[in-house]
């Protein structure tokens, strides 16, 4: 086998995802325009990366899901990887605050679309990301020994995640912390790369990798990295954006 980056991760792909999403994906794509994964873009080198996209009120993990020919260890929120937090989330916000509906048939709806959401997080190996609690340490632990196996991992950081334009807006900085935990552990830097999948082109192109230093503190170099990854995604948007 090759040591090319790429074909190390394609390697991988089918011992790695679940049944399940798989047989979903492949259902998915009978349906769907192909995107087109622009190799070029993605850096061969062998390191430890975190894929940053933009969430696009679901389209942004839903396109790169579905079309990247290799894994990926995506974050998802804790709420929506167990079936009963699941169904709660659901009840008492998605279906009843976010969309309206009365709270009857958000039960009705909730009960079956929980079972089969957390069966396909789970299928596709999320990270559980369990904000604003001391379980956040388990997201990282995950995250650092998925970047020690040679899994490359996906987070979409916007804050507001419903936003389903183009448009960049602020970020979550938290997940940046996975560098200094990894770089403790290993002595390695984790390479941040951001990634666009183009509803106009229909490619995923991938930017300039960006590294912490170490040479500042955590906190003020954590800020200036946020602000380069914003940069580098307004920057591929732009070039996929007709």
């Amino acid at each position: 086998m090759s040591s090319n980056k790429t074909s190390m991760w394609e390697h991988k792909t089918v011992f790695n995802f679940g049944k399940f999403y798989l047989v979903i994906r492949f259902i998915a794509r009978k349906f769907m325009r192909p995107y087109r994964f622009l190799e070029e873009t993605l850096p061969k080198t062998d390191e430890p990366t975190v894929f940053v996209s933009h969430h696009e009120n679901l389209k942004g993990p839903i396109k790169l899901l579905l079309w990247l020919p290799f894994f990926v260890r995506i974050w998802i929120l804790s709420s929506i990887v167990d079936q009963e937090d699941c169904y709660n989330h659901y009840v008492n916000y998605t279906f009843t605050e976010r969309f309206g509906m009365p709270r009857k048939l958000a039960e009705w709806i909730a009960l079956p679309a929980s079972h089969i959401v957390a069966w396909g997080t789970n299928s596709v190996q999320a990270i559980p990301v369990f904000r604003s609690s001391k379980k956040i340490k388990r997201t990282f632990d995950m995250s650092v020994d998925a970047l020690d196996n040679n899994q490359p991992i996906l987070i979409l950081p916007d804050i507001d995640y419903a936003d389903s334009s183009t448009h960049i807006g602020q970020m979550y900085e938290g997940f940046l912390a996975i560098d200094r935990i990894y770089f403790k552990k290993t002595g390695k830097r984790v390479r941040f790369l951001p990634i666009y999948a183009s509803y106009d082109t229909h490619q995923i192109r991938c930017g300039n990798p960006i590294y912490f230093t170490g040479d500042k503190h955590f906190r003020q170099e954590r800020s200036e990295i946020a602000e380069l990854i914003h940069k580098e995604m307004e920057r591929i948007i732009s070039l996929e954006t007709r």
